[in-house]
């Protein structure tokens, strides 16, 4: 019995990989702004902890991470044969020099019928 070879793929575009790496920095810079602000005694109330970083900056850039990282997955990468944003087809489709589409029609023309 023969293995059939496979060919190692992966799941993702390099776009898609890119967009992920972007969104896991902005979530961990969003935890790393809202840690801290904590106090040493816990007798003392330190008001650090409801700073704007903490409450409105840190959770923004948590969720714009998060936004990041579902659009990552959810769009498509583009295929190598596509370029300069043709469509896949248009790599391989030669029209013949004989080849003559016929003009469009005027709105004119459409309101004399």
């Amino acid at each position: 019995m023969k293995n059939k070879p496979t060919s190692k793929t992966f799941l993702f575009g390099k776009r898609n990989y890119r967009f992920l790496f972007l969104a896991v920095g902005t979530i961990a810079l969003g935890y790393f702004l809202m840690a801290g602000g904590g106090s040493d005694n816990p007798e003392v109330f330190n008001p650090e902890i409801f700073s704007f970083r903490r409450i409105r900056v840190a959770p923004t850039l948590v969720l714009i991470g998060f936004g990041i990282a579902i659009y990552a997955i959810l769009t498509t990468s583009k295929p190598k044969n596509e370029q300069f944003g043709k469509p896949l087809f248009w790599a391989s489709y030669r029209v013949s020099p004989n080849f003559c589409p016929s003009p469009p029609v005027g709105i004119s023309k459409l309101l004399r019928y």
